[in-house]
């Protein structure tokens, strides 16, 4: 659910000396916001007795060279396939629809198109047509937001990328808000899939991503605002 390189990008680019503790503060309001959804869910929806839940926990023992190996070499073979698959083929028609209709300027592109539709409810929380499509596109992988970027602002050169969103008028605030947006929001595909498997409905799997989007949204709208009484800009 998280996108870490997002992150890194974000907040090496407009906090720089401070990175590392503005991505400790993403992580932290993400803990913080799923106790407060929980206790809130818990006095509200899931009202009633907790069901008991046990589980056998194996016995811990000092890793092994070994299995540290098979473990790495498991998680990259997942992510290989993951690289290859849903993550190649959403570049590919993001490219495609940031480049046709053919020589058309980028905000007359297919792609500019959907983001001009978008736009007017991202603007409240400080995002423009083409961070807000770099979101959209996280739906289908959180992994591919950064690649989205790339591919809008015309560069694959993280550096140029982080050059290019400063030109674009992308402010400190504008980018936290982002990052906390990017935190919350729906869950990608693969996740989605998931919850329905886990709860046995689809209902609730669209409650799950509906919500979390709502809150996304509000929570960064009340950071951008706050910001800007503040004189963040």
């Amino acid at each position: 659910m998280f996108c870490k390189a997002t992150y890194i990008l974000l907040a090496g680019t407009f906090f720089a000396q401070h990175a590392g503790i503005v991505v400790f503060s993403i992580y932290i309001l993400g803990i913080v916001m799923a106790v407060v959804v929980g206790q809130i869910f818990s006095k509200t929806i899931f009202r009633g007795k907790a069901a008991p839940f046990v589980m056998e926990l194996p016995p811990y023992r000092a890793p092994t060279l070994q299995g540290l190996i098979i473990h790495m070499w498991d998680r990259s073979k997942q992510f290989l396939k993951k690289m290859g698959g849903i993550i190649l083929i959403g570049s590919i028609v993001v490219w495609t629809l940031s480049s046709f209709p053919k020589d058309a300027p980028g905000h007359e592109t297919y792609l500019g198109e959907i983001g001009g539709i978008i736009e007017p409810i991202m603007e409240p929380i400080g995002l423009d047509w083409k961070a807000s499509i770099a979101l959209v596109a996280g739906i289908v992988a959180k992994e591919i937001v950064v690649s989205t970027m790339g591919v809008i602002y015309s560069t694959e050169d993280e550096h140029r990328l982080g050059d290019a969103l400063q030109s674009s008028g992308m402010t400190p605030l504008r980018a936290y808000a982002f990052m906390v947006f990017a935190l919350l929001y729906i869950p990608c595909i693969a996740t989605f899939a998931t919850m329905k498997a886990e709860m046995g409905s689809f209902r609730w799997a669209l409650f799950g991503s509906t919500y979390s989007l709502i809150l996304a949204w509000g929570l960064s709208f009340v950071i951008y605002q706050c910001g800007r009484l503040l004189g963040f800009g």
